[in-house]
């Protein structure tokens, strides 16, 4: 197999610049996005998200994720259906977004 040929591996990256600011006392996180000039509240689902994001695939995304809320009581297809939700969230504020 050639470089060519190889199968692409989508995952997810941080875009470029994103800055976190983790506020414990809040339960969540503030990010800046200079490049889409925003400063966004993260509540404490989406700023674990965003930090399970980095590197993974939506597969390996999605076994985290569930895998993170399985002690909470969270059914695994509640916990994919929440993780979409805000992966389309964090994707639409350009602070993640998926490379290949």
């Amino acid at each position: 197999m050639t470089i060519e040929q190889a199968p692409v591996r989508t995952v997810y990256a941080l875009e470029p610049d994103v800055r976190i600011r983790p506020l414990p006392e809040w339960a969540g996180a503030l990010v800046y996005t200079p490049h889409s000039p925003d400063l966004h509240y993260l509540n404490t689902t989406a700023w674990t998200v965003l930090e399970l994001c980095p590197g993974r695939t939506r597969d390996e995304l999605a076994e985290a994720f569930v895998e993170f809320v399985g002690d909470t009581g969270v059914e695994p297809e509640q916990a994919r259906e929440l993780l979409a939700d805000t992966v389309a969230t964090l994707r639409k504020q350009h602070i993640i977004a998926e490379t290949g």
